[in-house]
């Protein structure tokens, strides 16, 4: 048996076929690499497990389609995280995550915050 206990750095980069994800909510997968989906223009939405608790810098770079994430068991999320999400609008976190300067610039790079924009805390 094959256990994934990371999504390596690159590993679907300018995959623009790719639409959406769901990884079994029971994968024991603890960390997104690097800009894993970076570019990914079409991938609209994503299933995160439970045990993913990082995610690295640019991991969601470009993937403007993106609309929504509910993470709020994510502990560290790094720089550019979500750069260039601009159809981002919804997005639950943990009251605990971090990033790695302890700041909010996961969503560097963006032009503006929509106005439909929504974040929760949890």
């Amino acid at each position: 048996m094959i256990r994934l206990v990371r999504i390596e750095n690159r590993t679907f980069k300018n995959c623009v076929t790719l639409h959406h994800v769901i990884l079994d909510p029971l994968c024991p997968m603890a960390i997104i690499g690097s800009r894993a989906f970076e570019k990914c223009g079409q991938l609209y939405s994503i299933d995160i497990p439970k045990a993913v608790y990082k995610i690295e810098s640019n991991a969601f770079d470009g993937c403007s389609s993106l609309e929504s994430l509910y993470i709020p068991f994510v502990k560290v999320i790094e720089n550019d995280a979500f750069n260039a999400c601009s159809s981002l609008v919804n997005l639950t976190l943990s009251n605990k995550v971090k990033n790695e300067n302890y700041t909010w610039e996961f969503f560097k790079g963006w032009i503006g915050i929509p106005p439909e924009f929504e974040i929760t805390v949890q």
